[in-house]
Parts: structure tokens; C-alpha cells; sequence
């Protein structure tokens, strides 16, 4: 999901820096970025559940895992009611900033999951649901030039959960019971999420930045308006989006 919010919101804000022949837009940024946000309200109210467009494998390493996870059929719900609670732009600095609340969000798919966690072998495939409440998912875009290209140089990310309630089938942890298993995702969790921001946010901000970079790479800052004009305006609904080939 943060992916989906973050690239809108990354194309939405490129779009609307001066370079060349393309006129400042001011502070009709900040609307632009509405706009496309008031856009994926709109998708994701119309297509409840919205699905998700399938993600590449991840690997996630860190201190205690190291495991690749797969996800496909990935829909959400409820996901519509967010809240914009800060857009804000620095045109003269290339920077942005941004800030929505979600109430409530159920997720829900497949995964395949192996590799180990706490020293532990994690082994696993089926079904996930996850109910989140009060997450709040804000950011600090830095943009730059590359090769006459507005580019996202660094994207810096924070989130904020109040809860998460897990239900997962056919996943097994070394030496744990069902039980603990589901303890371990039920209490565990959401404390490990909020004591590694700086791992997860580095993670997805990263996955996000580069399936910006590579989507706008090449496209006339003209070209990126244009598009993103039509999209809100006058598409009622997007093409099926893919990730690029090695993202």
C-alpha cells in the first residue's frame, strides 16, 4: 500500500518543477498532488476491494532475518478513507513533503515466505490477512537533475500504527507452535515494526524511489504533466499497472 500512495504522490510532485520550457506551477502543486491523491481515493473506493498490482520477490536482511518474501492477489479494503493531513513544496530547494492517515485498512492475499528470523528457519506458503489500525505514513521528497530528468535523489520516509491483527495460514517457525506462531504476529509484530523504522522505511523507501525514477526517467517534465492531467481528468480508470522489468 505504501508503495501505491508513494508513487502517486512521487510523479504527482515531479510534475510540477520548472526546467526548460515547462512553467513554474507555484502553488498549484499542492493541488496537483490532491488531485491525484482525491484520484486513487477514488479508484480505491470504486474497486473495493483494489488490487494491488503484483510486487517483485523481496529479500529483507537485517540483524535478525534474512528471508525472501512473494505476495501476489493482494487486495485491500476500506483503504479509501484516508485523510491528507500535509502536502507541502520548497520549489526554489526541489523538495516536498507529505502526510496522510488511513482509520482503517484490511489487507489481504498470498505469500510465500522462506529463511530464517531470530534464528529461527521460516518456512511457509497460503493465505495473510492483515487488519491495521490508525496508520499514518508521512515523507520528505528531495528531488534533483539527472541527464536532463527530474529524478528523486533521496525519499525519507516515517510511519506511525496504532495496532495490526494478524491471521496467516501455513507458515511454520522453527522450535514455535501454531500458537506461539500467532502470538509472535499478534504481539510481536507491530513492536518490531516501530522499534526498525529505519530498516523498513529504508526498504520500501528505496523500492519506491527507484520504480519512480526508472517510470519518469527519460520524459520531458511536458510529457509528465501531461500525462498525469489526462490521468486525474478525464481516465476513469488507469491501465493495469506493472513494475518495470527487474524492480
Amino acid at each position: 500500500m505504501k508503495a501505491v500512495f508513494g508513487l502517486f504522490l512521487l510523479v504527482a510532485a515531479s510534475s510540477a518543477y520548472v526546467i526548460g520550457d515547462v512553467p513554474l506551477l507555484g502553488n498549484s502543486l499542492d493541488d496537483l498532488v490532491v488531485e491525484a491523491l482525491e484520484y486513487v481515493r477514488s479508484l480505491l473506493k470504486k474497486h473495493d476491494p483494489f488490487v494491488l498490482p503484483p510486487m517483485p520477490d523481496q529479500r529483507l536482511v537485517d540483524t535478525d532475518i534474512d528471508f525472501t518474501i512473494a505476495t501476489h492477489d493482494v487486495k485491500v479494503s476500506n483503504a479509501g478513507d484516508f485523510t491528507i493531513d500535509k502536502i507541502h513544496n520548497n520549489l526554489p530547494l526541489l523538495q516536498a513533503s507529505f502526510a496522510v492517515s488511513v482509520p482503517t485498512a484490511h489487507i489481504a492475499g498470498n505469500y510465500k515466505i522462506s529463511g530464517t528470523a531470530f534464528q529461527k528457519k521460516v518456512q511457509g506458503e497460503g493465505t495473510f490477512v492483515l487488519d491495521v489500525t490508525k496508520l499514518v505514513e508521512s515523507g520528505e521528497i528531495q528531488f534533483g537533475i539527472v541527464d536532463h530528468s527530474l529524478q528523486v535523489t533521496t525519499l525519507k520516509l516515517d510511519y506511525s500504527i496504532e495496532g495490526i491483527h494478524t491471521t496467516i495460514t501455513g507458515l511454520t517457525v522453527e522450535g514455535l507452535t501454531q500458537e506461539q506462531v500467532e502470538d509472535m504476529l499478534n504481539k510481536q509484530f507491530l513492536t518490531y515494526l516501530n522499534n526498525n523504522k529505519p530498516f523498513v522505511t529504508e526498504k520500501v523507501g528505496n523500492h519506491v524511489k527507484e520504480i519512480a525514477n526508472v517510470l519518469t526517467k527519460g520524459k520531458s517534465l511536458k510529457e509528465i504533466i501531461d500525462w498525469l492531467k489526462q490521468l486525474v481528468s478525464s481516465t476513469p480508470d488507469p491501465p493495469p499497472f506493472t513494475f518495470p522489468p527487474g524492480l
